[in-house]
């Protein structure tokens, strides 16, 4: 799997912060956490469009069109620095192979009072039509709405009606008695024009015993291999400690799986600790069968936060979210997770 991230702003720092680049930094944070890769698009606002979308799709070997993105996010207050066109070709490519848009920023709109009372009125009035009253249905770019009773008004999201919002398009439009037609902002994959053919499979049948008077041979199942041995490193207790110095305490332990530990190996590796939308990361090299403690500096937002809450003579306290690797041999590192409370 792998993500879009498209952003305005990737400035977190506490002198430089902005809100696109706190909720870009957040899900950089989210996505490293998880191990899910991405790939980052900045727009420029004060050039929208001039900054290409990557490629968003790759014809195979066989001519199979494959998208090279799971999943999008879109990091910034509505199409900042992206221009009409480029939208119409992200959402044609997410109707065309499913993928599913997150926007993750969109600013609070504060209506007016006679906003407030049209609103109100229009949903009043969404609310009292009959269910069998309006039904519609999407074909191609053209967005088809049959009302089999009075004229009323009626909601429509992805269209050319309304507003730009949260990187699509909404409002209210007056559905009139009978069927009235909209256009679509990105056009839904067409029904397949050509045949579908199925191609049985060619070449020798596969290799084994045959059978003998009509019944299979008496053929034992392959045994099961035994799992490899291997060592991961894993938080303990205590998962709850106190602030010192601006430090607090992770426990890990070296552990063995599926066999017992060999003499003289260690569990290497490295852990992140995602607390108050900053991570702080560690290097860590553990005896296996042995715990070790150790001290990590707490970010300077968490500091700042404790210096507040003593001024008061009050304690606070934090949830962090843990993820340690642990190196091997031959393969990936392996990732085990855990949370730690911290107290002032």
């Amino acid at each position: 799997m792998k993500v879009l991230l498209i952003t305005d702003g990737t400035d977190c720092t506490d002198s430089n912060e902005t809100p696109s680049g706190i909720v870009y930094c957040d899900w950089v944070n989210t996505l490293t956490r998880e191990g899910v890769p991405y790939q980052t698009m900045v727009t420029s606002d004060a050039s929208p469009g001039s900054v290409a979308l990557p490629t968003l799709s790759t014809t195979s070997g066989d001519g199979t069109q494959v998208a090279n993105y799971e999943g999008v996010v879109v990091a910034t207050s509505g199409p900042v620095g992206i221009s009409t066109a480029q939208w119409d070709t992200l959402q044609t490519f997410e109707h065309q192979f499913s993928v599913r848009q997150l926007t993750a920023y969109a600013p609070i709109e504060q209506l007016t009072m006679a906003q407030i009372g049209t609103l109100s009125s229009e949903q009043a009035g969404w609310a009292a039509a009959d269910t069998s009253q309006v039904s519609g249905y999407i074909e191609g770019n053209v967005v088809t709405v049959n009302n089999n009773g009075a004229a009323t008004e009626i909601p429509l999201t992805g269209t050319n009606i309304g507003t730009p919002y949260a990187g699509t398009v909404s409002g209210w439009t007056n559905g009139p008695t009978g069927t009235s037609t909209y256009t679509a902002l990105a056009a839904w994959p067409a029904l397949p024009t050509t045949a579908v053919v199925l191609t049985p499979p060619t070449g020798p049948a596969p290799a084994g015993p045959l059978a003998t008077g009509g019944k299979p041979t008496n053929q034992q199942p392959p045994a099961a291999s035994k799992p490899s041995l291997y060592y991961v490193a894993v938080q303990v207790a205590p998962k709850k400690v106190s602030m010192k110095k601006g430090t607090a305490t992770v426990s890990l332990k070296c552990e063995a799986k599926n066999g017992k530990a060999a003499k003289n190996h260690f569990c290497t590796g490295k852990f992140t600790l995602n607390l108050m939308g900053k991570t702080v990361t560690h290097s860590f090299r553990i005896k296996a069968t042995k715990t070790a403690r150790i001290a990590v500096k707490l970010p300077k937002k968490a500091l700042l936060a404790a210096r507040a809450a003593a001024a008061y003579k009050r304690h606070v306290s934090w949830h962090g979210a843990l993820v340690v690797s642990t190196k091997q041999p031959q393969g990936p590192a392996k990732l085990t997770r855990g949370t730690l409370t911290i107290k002032t």
